[in-house]
């Protein structure tokens, strides 16, 4: 089964050196299970990119199995 649970995983910007704190926060309710999703169907998070408004979800390379997952996540798969 998929790991699922991301309460204790922490992503760290590129680069960063220094002291750090935390305190905002907001409800992720649909990034979880987005996160979910693409763990249920093989995938494992790794990151998470932001540009602007875009959240992007990178995963660890599974070879010639990515762009189907990618397919199954977006719902693309026929």
């Amino acid at each position: 089964m998929a790991n699922t649970n991301f309460k204790n995983t922490v992503f760290w910007k590129d680069g960063f050196q220094g002291e750090a704190e935390g305190g905002f926060f907001f409800r992720s309710f649909e990034l979880n299970k987005f996160m979910a999703g693409i763990e249920e169907r093989g995938g494992t998070v790794v990151g998470i990119q932001f540009e602007g408004n875009i959240c992007e979800i990178i995963c660890e390379s599974k070879s010639n199995d990515d762009e189907t997952i990618e397919k199954e996540v977006h719902g693309e798969v026929d």
